[in-house]
């Protein structure tokens, strides 16, 4: 039994070694836009219309005429 104490404190050992070193951290923001729109889409998805940048890919957008429709409906519920 001793042995196997022996081994595993080893073990723990190279562990702290291998992991002395401070933990790396996403230094990137926080995408608020996307996580936004994610939000509005759950409670107006009629609201997004689907156009082409100025590179020609297709996007997703708010139609804001639509979404100032929608409001006035959803405040008269």
């Amino acid at each position: 039994m001793e042995g196997f104490e022996a081994e595993g404190r080893e073990a723990m050992k190279r562990k702290e070694v291998v992991n002395n070193s401070p933990e790396k951290m996403d230094l990137r923001s926080m995408d608020v836009s996307t996580d936004n729109c994610a939000r509005l889409k759950a409670f107006f998805p009629l609201v997004f219309t689907e156009t082409q940048n100025e590179k020609g890919e297709p996007i997703e957008v708010i139609d804001f005429e639509k979404l100032k429709a929608e409001q006035i409906l959803f405040r008269t519920v």
